[in-house]
């Protein structure tokens, strides 16, 4: 094949190698290359790979050479078959396939091409012969000689190469306009009556038409031709598995195949020609109908299964670009729209909408609970089932995504008031909360709201968002099942989360952040067994603040990760500096995690960090609350682990309030209990709170557990804890969390002196100065850890 000028006696390079490299991307090789008669190398496409590897590609290029040159020793000259039929096939060393074929001219072969696939496609021969095929037929029109060929063979090859250059730019949204244009050419240059598109069903048994030209005005109902069993008649058996060009003609026709198509056309008898639509299995047939008898000639039905095979490729890329369409707008769980297409339409209606837009924010209550008890597969499926309740009651126009976790929000159709954004709201959860039956159990599940009708077009998407999250986390306040309008009080509050969420960010890059430590000792001796680091933010403006202010923040923004590194380091940090100054205390510094922490697999790799080159072995432990363990209890056992091998210990903090079971307890790598300060608090005045301490004593014993008391707030306290058998606390009564200056007196000491603490009940280590700003910062209403609802004592 020879390279010319652009014109009907060749082709240019230029022009050649556009062509192929358009077809290359078209069917998804890796090469595709082309050599003249003589073996001589014209052009080649190579897939970019953005010179990874460039010694690979010249491995192929070579292997891909040699392939096209065999193909033309292995074309006889004085043959008139297809030039198909002496396709050749190899591997090369880069684990491509390479098929290559001749191209003829008049007098014998004009050239060659080659293909190089992957394996998955190369696991398709049936494909990669009319990628092969269909190749040859575009450039043997586009590069042929004045060597005289049949017109029936240049016209075929002008068809396919006019088709594949009308469908290879073709997207799902012009699909369907490309299918029909398709079907009306055909039906033109073959002169037939008919023309049709059929998909097979493999799950049902069935082939379907899928589209025809033209398309008959008066089809019965139901339509005999529209899904039809695969086991009708001899014609529908053969599209299921077809590998090759099909043809049937009214002297050998199946009569029950004839019967139908009368059925439905009114046609008495009809040939027809079909070709497969071959994927990794039979898709569908491609088929050209005659009324009455016709012939139909190899070239026919091999520019036949060309076009097929066009049309095979232009559905598996529109398939593909759907699939990437479903993943990137669409939430994989409950094929609700996800966040990204929650955003976009928000967007979308607050410019094209003109009168107030709802907002409803649907959260279900206690979701965890569901996870911790039944599993994530029961959580998943209670998901998927709101997700349906909510696209099955949503109207016309509402628009329901999942935004995340168990939360969901609905984009309420059209212009609303409040009272119609509440009540349609109102509707949802009502629904929602409905009893329902999952793998056996009956769950009813109450949902919180919150609604915000927002008239204002300058108002972003993401504050939206924001003010409806806030009407929610008040819903959920008031208790379940209740859904709550933004206002105007919430305006104020949504504005200082926002604000504090800012500062924060600044707050943590700015090292505004500082720890405060609360001793833990020995009710017995009073003598210093570990600290507590408890982070506070010397704010700017308000002085110093405690972690209720900020934390809860930071864990509904993610910051609460930055944020836990940085106490974890500084913690560190601090407590390399107590050993090196006071090796002779042997104390440990004890660091709070959160659940998105516990969640998060670079925990043990920030502790990891954390302790390296540091004098810290057994000096560390990380303190995890039981609610947070029992979020995903295998994933917290083996990230546990992972730390305890690190030398660092493991406390379980807030016992008592998550419900574990003695099973799940007794497999987690735990060195020491710290039962919740609202069973501390009863002591003395409530029996069974004391009897909930003894049981809990006796099971850390056990387990062989340190069992550690925090909110000791009275004398009486000590007593009883000490009666039970547990003498490791901390509290109020003991000593408020302080800076590291003002421990230096506790570590001096080595401890308290409870004596005095028992004598007169007051605290054994106050802050010096600015104690109001300390009192301020480590009262006891306040949480001190990076968990927010945690109260310290």
């Amino acid at each position: 094949m020879e390279s010319g000028e652009d014109g009907n006696d060749g082709v240019g390079s230029e022009r050649l190698t556009e062509l192929i490299e358009a077809f290359r991307a078209f069917v998804g090789a890796q090469l595709v290359g082309v050599c003249d008669a003589t073996g001589n190398h014209l052009a080649t496409a190579v897939a970019d790979t953005d010179g990874a590897d460039t010694h690979g590609d010249a491995t192929l290029r070579a292997a891909a050479a040699r392939a096209a040159q065999q193909a033309l020793c292995a074309k006889d000259p004085a043959a008139d078959s297809e030039p198909g039929d002496a396709m050749t096939v190899t591997r090369a060393s880069t684990g491509h396939t390479l098929a290559a074929t001749a191209i003829c001219g008049g007098q014998g072969p004009s050239g060659a091409v080659c293909i190089a696939v992957p394996a998955d496609l190369a696991a398709q021969p049936p494909r990669v012969e009319s990628m092969v095929d269909m190749l040859r037929r575009v450039l043997a029109l586009a590069c042929s000689s004045d060597t005289p060929r049949t017109v029936q063979r240049r016209h075929l090859d002008e068809l396919v190469t006019s088709l594949a250059s009308k469908l290879m730019p073709v997207r799902r949204e012009t699909l369907a306009t490309a299918t029909a244009d398709t079907l009306a050419q055909l039906q033109e240059f073959f002169g037939v009556d008919t023309v049709f598109l059929r998909r097979n069903d493999h799950d049902r048994g069935i082939s379907a038409l899928i589209d025809e030209y033209p398309r008959r005005e008066d089809v019965p109902d139901p339509d005999p031709l529209g899904e039809v069993a695969f086991e009708a008649n001899s014609v529908f058996a053969a599209t299921r598995d077809l590998q090759a060009p099909f043809v049937h003609r009214p002297p050998t026709s199946d009569d029950s195949y004839q019967r139908r198509v009368q059925a439905a056309s009114g046609i008495d008898e009809v040939s027809v020609a079909m070709a497969p639509l071959l994927s990794e299995r039979t898709e569908g047939v491609l088929g050209l109908v005659r009324f009455g008898d016709r012939p139909w000639s190899e070239d026919e039905t091999s520019a036949l299964q060309a076009i097929a095979s066009l049309l095979t490729q232009l559905w598996g890329r529109v398939a593909a670009e759907d699939q990437l369409h479903h993943q990137a707008w669409y939430d994989q769980l409950t094929c609700l729209r996800n966040r990204h297409a929650l955003f976009a339409e928000l967007d979308r209606r607050r410019a094209e909408t003109t009168g107030p837009l709802g907002v409803a924010f649907l959260d279900l209550d206690d979701h965890k609970d569901v996870n911790d008890v039944l599993g994530h597969q029961v959580g998943d499926e209670l998901l998927r089932t709101v997700a349906a309740r909510l696209r099955t009651t949503s109207r016309h126009g509402d628009f329901p995504a999942r935004f995340g976790g168990d939360e969901f929000v609905v984009l309420l159709d059209g212009p609303v008031d409040e009272m119609g954004a509440y009540a349609a709201t109102e509707r949802l959860v009502g629904v929602v909360s409905q009893p329902m039956t999952i793998a056996g159990h009956e769950l009813q599940r109450t949902v919180s709201a919150g609604v915000v009708v927002a008239s204002d077009p300058a108002t972003s998407a993401d504050e939206l968002l924001g003010q409806a999250d806030a009407a929610l986390y008040r819903a959920k306040a008031l208790g379940h099942n209740q859904v709550v309008v933004f206002d105007e009080s919430l305006q104020a509050a949504a504005r200082e989360r926002f604000s504090t969420e800012v500062l924060l960010r600044r707050a943590i890059s700015e090292e505004q952040l500082e720890l405060h430590y609360q001793p833990e000792v020995d009710l017995h001796t009073g003598k210093l067994l570990a600290v507590e680091a408890l982070v506070r933010w010397r704010h700017p403006t308000q002085g110093l603040l405690g972690a209720d202010t900020f934390v809860q923040v930071a864990e509904r923004t993610g910051m609460i990760l930055d944020l836990g590194e940085w106490v974890l380091e500084a913690a560190a940090r601090q407590a390399t500096e107590w050993v090196r100054r006071r090796p002779e205390l042997d104390f440990a510094t004890r660091i709070n995690v959160s659940p998105l922490q516990l969640r998060n697999r670079g925990l043990a790799t920030a502790v990891a960090s954390a302790v390296t080159d540091r004098p810290l072995q057994h000096r560390l432990t990380l303190e995890i609350t039981e609610h947070a363990v029992m979020q995903d209890v295998d994933q917290a056992r083996t990230l546990l682990g992972e730390v305890r091998d690190l030398g660092v210990g493991i406390a379980l903090d807030d016992f008592g309030t998550g419900y574990s079971s003695l099973a799940q307890l007794k497999h987690l790598p735990l060195d020491h209990l710290k039962v919740d300060r609202a069973f501390v608090a009863g002591l003395g005045n409530e029996c069974r709170d004391r009897l909930v301490l003894e049981a809990i004593s006796r099971l850390a014993a056990a387990f062989d557990l340190e069992l550690i008391a925090e909110g000791v707030e009275a004398p009486a306290h000590v007593d009883h804890l000490l009666a039970i058998g547990c003498h490791r606390a901390q509290g109020y009564l003991l000593s408020y969390p302080l800076p590291p200056d003002e421990l230096e007196r506790v570590l001096l000491a080595g401890g308290l002196d409870m004596g005095r603490i028992h004598g007169n009940g007051a605290q054994a280590s106050q802050p010096d100065e600015d104690a109001t700003m300390s009192r301020q910062a480590a009262a006891p209403s306040l949480p001190g850890s990076l968990s927010s609802g945690q109260q310290r004592g």
